[in-house]
């Protein structure tokens, strides 16, 4: 065979050779840093967006940002149990959150599933809203803008609501009638995942134990976990 017939990485479409060096990246954080570490979600949402914009393969787009959306809300929820004021890390996940949850929005949109993105925007803002942040972030303004959009788009600006929207949305947020424990079974978001990295989870997980002593910002901000988790208990039954 001429050498020139062999497919070099060079020879690669651009979203093909991208993908193996994110494939490269993700091996390696898991492996250093644990599952659950927040760099491992960034990996997952940059592969989800190769799969959504480039490959426009839907599905596999929505199951990575999920699985991006339980490692954030996971690391929220450690950091809410660690002693002290952790104002500004808390704020950063909570962010984290909204974005990939946004992201979640702009798939189910592109899936044609118009109340699950509605829905998907709704709680991003909602999340952002607990942390008061600012009108003007940038973030909040492109989430609200593919709100406003996907609203207007879909006749849903007029004032009310259908039936059935307000329907899909209380199914949704029920979970119909379950809520699953995605913090607790691994195995529902790394179902390929060996003992030896389950070892690794184990030992970069932070005790999930709230201590009586937590300062009272902290405990103002209880309300964000119990959201975030029926956030992630949602968009995990897929």
């Amino acid at each position: 065979m001429d050498s020139t017939d062999t497919e070099s990485p060079s020879n690669l479409p651009a979203h093909e050779e991208l993908m193996g060096r994110l494939n490269c990246e993700l091996h390696e954080r898991v492996t250093t840093l644990g599952f659950f570490h927040p760099s491992v979600a960034n990996t997952y949402n940059s592969m989800a967006l190769i799969y959504h914009h480039m490959r426009c393969d839907h599905r596999i787009a929505l199951r990575l940002h999920v699985k991006a959306l339980q490692i954030f809300g996971n690391a929220h929820k450690q950091i809410l149990s660690v002693k002290g004021d952790h104002a500004d890390a808390r704020k950063r996940m909570s962010i984290e959150f909204a974005v990939t949850l946004s992201d979640i929005g702009n798939v189910y949109w592109a899936l044609g599933n118009v109340p699950r993105a509605e829905l998907a925007f709704e709680e991003a803002l909602n999340v952002l809203n607990s942390e008061n942040i600012d009108e003007s972030h940038p973030r909040k303004y492109s989430i609200r803008n593919r709100l406003f959009a996907l609203q207007r788009l879909s006749g849903l600006d007029d004032g009310f609501r259908s039936e059935e929207i307000i329907r899909c949305r209380s199914n949704s947020m029920r979970s119909n009638g379950t809520h699953l424990s995605v913090i607790s079974d691994t195995s529902s978001i790394h179902e390929k995942e060996d003992s030896s990295s389950r070892t690794s989870i184990q030992e970069h997980s932070i005790p999930m134990v709230l201590d009586t002593s937590l300062k009272s910002s902290t405990k103002a901000h209880l309300h964000c976990l119990k959201s975030i988790q029926e956030i992630m208990d949602c968009f995990t039954n897929e």
